[in-house]
């Protein structure tokens, strides 16, 4: 199969997941020289930055700095716009599909891929290799919400998902109950209350 309908039909005959293979890439991002920040990084040194692109606004900047990002986020999701600059391939398995499920980016359907990566950050650097981000089935087909879905694949290392859950009201079920700040030498369990399971370890 070779066309996104013809995947999808193919799944459903076979009833079984597809192997599949796809180009790996990395993501070119822009940041404005005239930036603060970005002014004082050898990015936009003279000899690193580039032109900013004309296809977007940065502020009347002339001179960018170009740093190269994941082609996946940190919620499990493919991502492409712009400019990509290629990296290989890699082999994975097609589940399903979900034509209703949109995106943190906005984009509407996407195939359910099951990876062989980590949810983990690799190598030494921590800029590279990062958290990839998980997810239910049940989550990809809009079946369950976001909320619980952390209750499963809680995803420790994706900042959104940094919550104290122990000091917040409870969630849209109900079923988180209201305790006090906890210290490191409490003695309760609050395992079944806290949905990061870094800020737990970092607690417990």
């Amino acid at each position: 199969a070779y066309t996104i309908e013809d995947t999808k039909h193919l799944i459903y005959d076979k009833k079984f997941p597809l192997a599949w293979s796809s180009q790996m890439f990395e993501q070119n991002y822009y940041f404005s020289c005239d930036d603060s920040y970005w002014s004082t990084r050898a990015e936009c040194s003279d000899a690193q930055a580039v032109d900013c692109p004309t296809d977007r606004y940065y502020g009347g900047a002339k001179r960018c700095a170009q740093i190269q990002g994941s082609m996946f986020d940190m919620d499990g999701e493919f991502v492409q716009f712009g400019e990509v600059v290629s990296g290989g391939g890699h082999a994975m398995l097609v589940h399903g599909w979900n034509d209703e499920f949109v995106t943190k980016t906005g984009s509407k359907g996407g195939f359910i891929i099951k990876n062989s990566w980590h949810d983990q950050t690799y190598g030494t650097d921590p800029a590279g290799r990062g958290a990839r981000g998980s997810h239910t089935v049940a989550y990809w087909m809009n079946e369950i919400s976001q909320w619980d879905d952390k209750k499963i694949c809680p995803g420790p290392l994706n900042p959104e998902n940094w919550l104290s859950c122990v000091s917040m009201e409870a969630g849209p079920h109900g079923d988180i109950i209201h305790k006090k700040q906890p210290s490191k030498d409490d003695t309760y369990d609050i395992t079944d209350t806290c949905l990061n399971q870094a800020w737990m370890d970092h607690m417990v």
